[in-house]
């Protein structure tokens, strides 16, 4: 928890000096990805997804068949993954706000 004191006054256990910072910053994206799995899935579901319209589109592998098949099983995974990453991270934001 932060302090109302300025900075120039210390606090019973004198942890808050001059030269200590009162409030944490707020952590930045990379370091809130890292720390939530749900963001981790949503960014498999991303890949997913990718790697699903890389398969459709042809290029290193041949259309129709059974890649076809594959594509649409990969980008079907990689939106359930996308979606239950971001709506379980929004759900649980929200709940803790």
């Amino acid at each position: 928890m932060g302090t109302t004191q300025p900075n120039s006054q210390s606090g019973v256990d004198g942890s808050a000096g001059p030269n200590e910072a009162v409030y944490s910053r707020s952590e930045g994206i990379v370091e809130t990805i890292r720390d939530s799995i749900l963001l981790k899935i949503a960014i498999g579901g991303i890949v997913f997804t990718l790697v699903g319209v890389f398969f459709d589109s042809g290029i290193l592998v041949p259309t129709g068949g059974l890649w076809s098949i594959w594509a649409a099983i990969f980008a079907v995974w990689g939106a359930g993954l996308f979606l239950l990453g971001i709506v379980g991270y929004g759900f649980f934001w929200w709940r803790r706000r």
